[in-house]
């Protein structure tokens, strides 16, 4: 009874990763110093976010404007409420989404069933707290890697091997590795919907809660902290 009774979702402590991440944000804030993380999928990802949404808007039918697509990033806004913030790739009355570019054919989830990262999925919930709506659409796309990171792959196998240039047949290999045109397009777009779910954006809200009572302890240690360092010579 008490199994079957139970909140789907719950939440009474952070996890220490969630922790760590709120030591790093306290850091930030208090100093204005952002620590930059940089990945070549992070990369991708952003500068093919475009490209994704266009073969999205192709294999699923939204019925989009090509051009508007095109122009997204210039339409784009951060939303905000009073416990999170978020900024969505599509965020249109026919579709609320979020693409996301797999680094290669090997990543993409030709097979899985549930959603990939179960992050996404509290990603989607927030989104649709921010807009009210109650759909969202979580899009993987495999698209093709811009030349400069193909270009970068091929230089770093000539690193590895101490060659100032490998042959055509090994960079075209990497090439067909990073490109993928010969795939019809709707075997390369795999589709998520996911429904609002009160109890999930509730949870969220008490996270939020539990955050931010740790960042206050932040405070108050690094004040202990500070009042207990020697004094300097």
């Amino acid at each position: 009874i008490e199994k079957r009774d139970a909140p789907k979702y719950s939440i009474t402590e952070l996890s220490s990763g969630a922790k760590t991440y709120l030591k790093q944000l306290w850091i930030e804030v208090t100093y204005d110093r952002r620590k930059e993380i940089s990945t070549k999928q992070m990369t991708k990802g952003t500068e093919e976010e475009c490209t994704a949404l266009q073969m999205a808007n192709r294999v699923l039918g939204w019925g989009l404007d090509e051009d508007y697509i095109n122009g997204l990033e210039f339409y784009k806004n951060r939303m905000y409420n009073d416990w999170i913030t978020g900024e969505t790739d599509l965020d249109e009355d026919v579709v609320l989404a979020d693409v996301k570019c797999p680094w290669n054919i090997h990543t993409f989830p030709f097979f899985e069933t549930d959603i990939p990262t179960d992050g996404y999925f509290w990603q989607g919930q927030g989104y649709m707290a921010l807009t009210g709506k109650e759909d969202f659409e979580l899009v993987y796309c495999l698209v093709d890697t811009p030349e400069r990171l193909i270009l970068d792959e091929i230089r770093k196998v000539e690193w590895q091997k101490g060659m100032m240039e490998i042959s055509d047949e090994e960079s075209d290999v990497i090439r067909k590795s990073m490109t993928f045109g010969d795939i019809p397009e709707k075997h390369r777009v795999r589709r998520w919907k996911i429904k609002i779910d009160k109890d999930a954006q509730t949870v969220i809200k008490d996270a939020v809660i539990l955050a931010r009572k740790y960042l206050r302890e932040l405070d108050e240690q690094f004040l202990v902290n500070m009042n207990h360092n020697p004094k300097s010579i």
